[in-house]
């Protein structure tokens, strides 16, 4: 079975570490002259932190950054730099992360170069910390901030600029339940921000590239397909 949805390519793999060997071997390693990449947080991503770890030495001159923060103190469990820097001490190298001092005047010079996002989307069709119930999501702001009603901190996310600016977007993906996005794209629901992305990546002819677990292929397909 082959989904085709226009503007996005696809990579399937069994598994979430043969599909992160699989990232790296193609987004990283080939490109020795790779210098800004920014990375999603969270738990689903942790196979692609631990391939990057295990051949961080293959792009010496890559520098990493976040998609979005949880604005916690870095020893807090909930902080995304945290468990990096608990965990994989060689990306965190060459790291910058959004508590620092001049994190925005440096995502500023990026925009002046190549750079790759790869990006997570939650179930309501949020990706970063860009939220359907966030009327100012699409502000031209190289950072933005917001707060969800259920937590006690502040969320900091690039900007809906700033991943449109990328040379390359790449939305990682794992699982049976994240399928159910499919019905976003189906639906073509414009104040969904992947939505928004996925449309304006279009109008800019780039393509998302989608990097994929089966379950998730396979939850994606039923849903897009549904009669019903």
């Amino acid at each position: 079975m082959e989904i085709q949805v226009k503007g996005l390519s696809w990579v399937v793999k069994k598994s979430p570490e043969i599909l992160a060997d699989e990232l790296v071997r193609e987004e990283m390693t080939s490109k020795p002259d790779l210098q800004h990449l920014v990375l999603p947080g969270g738990k689903s991503v942790l196979p692609l932190y631990n391939a990057i770890e295990q051949q961080i030495t293959s792009f010496p001159k890559a520098i990493f950054y976040l998609t979005d923060e949880r604005m916690v103190p870095i020893d807090n469990p909930n902080s995304n730099e945290g468990q990096i820097k608990n965990n994989f001490p060689g990306l965190y190298k060459n790291w910058i992360g959004f508590q620092e001092a001049n994190f925005e005047e440096k995502i500023q010079q990026m925009q002046t170069t190549d750079y790759t996002c790869i990006i997570g989307v939650g179930l309501d069709g949020h990706f970063a910390s860009l939220f359907p119930n966030d009327v100012d999501f699409l502000e031209n702001n190289y950072i933005h901030t917001f707060s969800l009603p259920q937590e006690n901190y502040a969320r900091k996310s690039l900007g809906f600029p700033f991943f449109m600016g990328a040379q390359k977007i790449i939305l990682w993906l794992l699982g049976k339940e994240k399928g159910s996005i499919a019905q976003y794209f189906k639906q073509e629901n414009r104040t969904i921000p992947i939505i928004r992305l996925w449309q304006s990546a279009q109008a800019q002819n780039k393509q998302l590239a989608i990097y994929c677990d089966e379950d998730f292929y396979t939850s994606f397909y039923a849903e897009y397909h549904a009669t019903v």
